[in-house]
């Protein structure tokens, strides 16, 4: 038995699949499936009994997931401490976050932050996807911190939470497009009469104007979406579409022919960091959680317009 094979068998109970732990976990579903074998053959038990394409836990599997949890969970936590008195150690900070890295500053605190700590010998590992993939790392523990939306947050006791800054949703679109005669504030019944163009149907920034509209009681014209915000704000400037965004998505240096219109039902999305409550953090990992507060973000995004505004 060793760490891994606990981590995968966690997975699949949790997961109630071996194809879905695979994913999880990085490994194939065969290499998973010989693990748990393994682990089965060295107990001398069954923890799983496989039905079609869900497998359930067995007595014996119950008892084990309890006990791997807790080794699991223990030896994390040993390697964290330990880390602090080996030498000539490199201390890692893994940082999941969705994609805001270059247009919130996430970069200038990262900076800010290795500069106040540079005798220390630290690496940096930040990960930008979307949310629900840096959640499912976060927990997981492949991650230390993540910067998320607390909306659609599940289960908020699991985490300990730190304000990063609150978003301002805004109509989006060419500054020839019919919507820009429209007066602010724009109703989202007015702007359900236009092509609109979101983000991916996975991401918050799609179910956060979805859900605005639902609660209006207004059906949007919905015409598509994008993984990408980039290519987002590229199909407004053909002048078709409009787009409901977070204001400082909208990057008008790249784009100065889009324009932003305030809305009429005032849409926000809170973003913060985020740590597993159970999850001991190593030292430089508790460091940059501590360096986490509103007067550092001010002073190192201070010559970012719009920040003072942004910070919760």
């Amino acid at each position: 038995m060793n760490i891994n094979q606990l981590r995968y068998f966690i997975s699949v109970v949790e997961n109630q699949s071996f194809s879905a732990a695979a994913f999880d976990c990085y490994i194939s579903q065969s290499s998973i499936s010989k693990h748990i074998k393994a682990l089965e053959s060295e107990f001398g038990v069954r923890f799983f009994e496989r039905k079609n394409s869900r497998v359930e836990v067995t007595p014996a599997g119950h008892i084990f997931y309890r006990y791997a949890e807790e080794t699991l969970k223990e030896y994390t936590d040993l390697h964290t401490l330990l880390e602090e008195y080996q030498n000539n150690r490199q201390y890692t900070i893994s940082l999941g976050t969705i994609p805001i890295l270059s247009s919130y500053g996430i970069t200038n605190i990262i900076a800010a932050f290795s500069a106040k700590y540079k005798e220390d010998n630290i690496y940096f590992n930040v990960n930008e996807n979307s949310q629900a993939e840096i959640l499912k790392r976060l927990l997981c523990k492949s991650i230390s911190l993540a910067l998320i939306r607390t909306h659609y947050l599940d289960d908020l006791e699991q985490y300990e939470v730190k304000p990063f800054g609150t978003d301002t949703f805004v109509a989006t679109c060419h500054r020839d497009h019919p919507l820009a005669k429209e007066r602010e504030p724009v109703s989202l019944l007015t702007i359900s009469k236009f092509n609109l163009y979101l983000i991916d149907i996975n991401s918050n920034l799609y179910r956060i104007p979805m859900e605005a509209f639902k609660q209006a009681g207004v059906k949007p014209k919905l015409s598509g979406t994008t993984t990408r915000h980039k290519i987002l704000l590229e199909m407004l400037n053909n002048k078709t579409a409009v787009s409901i965004l977070p204001e400082r998505l909208v990057d008008k240096r790249l784009f100065p022919h889009l324009i932003t219109m305030r809305l009429e039902e005032k849409i926000t999305s809170e973003i913060a960091l985020v740590k597993l409550k159970d999850y001991k953090l190593n030292k430089v990992s508790r460091e940059f959680w501590d360096f986490w507060t509103k007067e550092n973000l001010l002073a190192n995004l201070k010559n970012i317009p719009g920040s003072a505004s942004f910070l919760t």
